[in-house]
């Protein structure tokens, strides 16, 4: 763990489940007992976002900002985020709230994110992958005893240090698997979504955008932003069924307030024109290129 975080408490839009971490001596082959049953409220007003991370999803409050995309494109959702610093699939696993939620079948979205230094226990990382699959796949019974259809599960795929693409050619090569692996005929289809190449190819580019903490691990703004565009594209796209628009996409917002109940609002990014439009064409460069061949 590299460093302490400080996390807000969440607004209604935002919530942030404070888990205690039950279950953590859990087989590695069942999941944690839990002493009530999983929710059976079904939510219809809007789409219901699950981000299951760490401390890469909740500096600068990633999932905040994605609904913020939304909001800005008509399609207002919410998002409820589940983070700790250095957390993993497993310690998701193994408390006992987050599997309820992930169970319950109340959520349409849900991204899961691996912590980036388990390229080192790939067979853990993948292990736990396919559980919590099993376990979106019981959720997805529930839905449809209710008449709801199955929920849409991503991956997260995670980025590497700072100017290290071998690194990141490993986080990208071993997400590839470990999905391909942990889901081996469950029929439930989880795309990943390219954070990391995301990264390297705006690491790579001619604009110079500081895209991490001194620490050279943790998202800056401009990381988080990165994020949440990559984040947003995907989302949308696979629960709409259609592409984003360039007039939606131009006018995302380079500025993003958290307002924290009796707390003054907090400034989750606030980026230059300049740096918030090249990082949208590096995510939605042929959405955008698409629109200059008219």
């Amino acid at each position: 763990m590299r460093e302490k975080l400080l996390l807000i408490i969440a607004s209604t839009s935002l919530l942030l489940s404070s888990c205690s971490k039950n279950g953590q001596e859990a087989s590695l082959d069942s999941p944690p007992k839990v002493s009530e049953p999983a929710p059976t409220k079904i939510y219809k007003s809007k789409p219901k976002l699950l981000f299951l991370g760490n401390s890469l999803t909740c500096i600068n409050f990633s999932p905040w900002l994605v609904r913020e995309f939304f909001y800005c494109a008509g399609k207002p959702v919410e998002a409820i985020m589940v983070a700790y610093p250095g957390e993993t699939l497993e310690s998701h696993y193994h408390t006992a709230r987050t599997l309820l939620d992930v169970e319950s079948g109340n959520f349409d979205i849900v991204v899961l994110q691996e912590a980036s230094d388990l390229i080192v226990e790939p067979k853990r990382f993948a292990r736990y992958l396919y559980l919590l699959r099993q376990a979106l796949s019981r959720a997805n019974q529930r839905r449809a005893a209710r008449g709801l259809g199955p929920a849409q599960i991503f991956f997260f795929q995670d980025y590497g240090e700072k100017a290290d693409q071998k690194n990141q050619e490993q986080l990208s090569s071993l997400s590839k698997v470990a999905v391909e692996s942990a889901g081996a005929g469950d029929g439930i289809a989880m795309p990943i979504i390219p954070v990391g190449e995301n990264f390297k190819n705006a690491q790579l580019g001619k604009e110079k955008i500081e895209l991490y903490q001194e620490d050279n691990h943790h998202p800056s703004q401009a990381g988080s932003y990165l994020i949440a565009l990559s984040l947003f594209k995907d989302i949308y796209r696979s629960y709409y069924k259609q592409e984003l628009e360039p007039e939606t996409i131009n006018k995302l917002p380079t500025k993003v307030n958290f307002a924290a109940q009796e707390q003054a609002p907090q400034i989750l990014v606030d980026l230059d024109e300049k740096t918030a439009n090249a990082l949208k064409n590096l995510v939605f460069a042929e959405e955008l290129q698409e629109k200059r061949k008219f």
